[in-house]
């Protein structure tokens, strides 16, 4: 269905209008907005240490720890949205990608396996 312009603007100066009502539900929502910001903190922090550990093991110099962290924080972000053979897909892209820059693909390939092992499986 097709809404005029018109209709939306009414709707949207009807909804503009009630500025209590929009407090209240931004008020209802920091809590939450609060704890998923916490969440998402932990995660990036566990996989940019998991990610760290594999660069050490594999003797990557530390100045080239950005590239394969930018890497991985890529990936955990199209894990968000991708599951199964199209998050492999999309991070073979990626590994491409970072391929092209002068990263070494078996370590990407690493990282990839043993940090989002599951987003692969599911």
């Amino acid at each position: 269905m097709i809404h005029s312009a018109e209709r939306r603007d009414k709707k949207y100066r009807r909804k503009m209008s009630d500025t209590e009502h929009i407090a209240k539900q931004l008020e209802l929502a920091k809590t939450d907005m609060a704890t998923l910001y916490e969440q998402s903190q932990v995660y990036a922090t566990e996989m940019e240490g998991r990610t760290r550990a594999i660069l050490g093991r594999n003797g990557v110099p530390t100045i080239a720890y950005p590239g394969y962290l930018n890497f991985a924080r890529q990936v955990a972000k199209i894990s968000g949205r991708f599951q199964g053979d199209s998050f492999t897909n999309e991070a073979k892209i990626l590994i491409d990608k970072w391929t092209a820059r002068q990263l070494v693909k078996e370590i990407l390939e690493t990282i990839l396996y043993e940090v989002f092992a599951s987003k692969q499986e599911a």
